[in-house]
């Protein structure tokens, strides 16, 4: 995982409400054999934001915006991350800490079967200045 860019929107629906997206673009490769689901608490639902409050996530290629629910092995992905923040936790010109998530592989064999992600942590933090994303390029 590696973070291209950070940008803020403008209200989400009524400009009243207080309301921004949040958009984090980064490159994904699956490192592993398997392919790993996209919004798991060991991929892309891991991600955060250091002292910013996220509930959920959208996950979206770049290249044609359709939802990611797998990361094949070995292909790059350039992915868009959205959440819906309160408009002033994060701001352009800010910079911000994405948080990255690390896991830990096991394979079941007794109860369960299959590859499991577990142990789920921060893995690394990669800092970023925060950008206004413009009206024009709001959905």
């Amino acid at each position: 995982m590696s973070v291209v860019s950070a940008a803020v929107g403008g209200p989400i629906n009524d400009p009243d409400d207080g309301l921004r997206s949040l958009e984090v673009v980064m490159d994904v490769t699956n490192a592993y054999t398997e392919p790993r689901l996209g919004r798991s608490p060991h991929t892309m639902g891991g991600v955060g934001i250091e002292g910013v409050r996220l509930d959920g996530v959208e996950v979206e290629r770049v290249s044609d915006g359709s939802n990611v629910l797998y990361f094949q092995p070995d292909v790059p992905t350039r992915v868009r991350l959205t959440w819906v923040i309160d408009e002033g936790d994060v701001t352009a010109g800010d910079e911000i800490r994405v948080v990255l998530p690390q896991s830990t592989r096991f394979q079941g064999s007794f109860v369960t079967r299959g590859t499991y992600w577990d142990d789920i942590r921060p893995g690394a933090y990669v800092s970023v200045h925060v950008e206004e994303r413009p009206a024009e390029e709001l959905p």
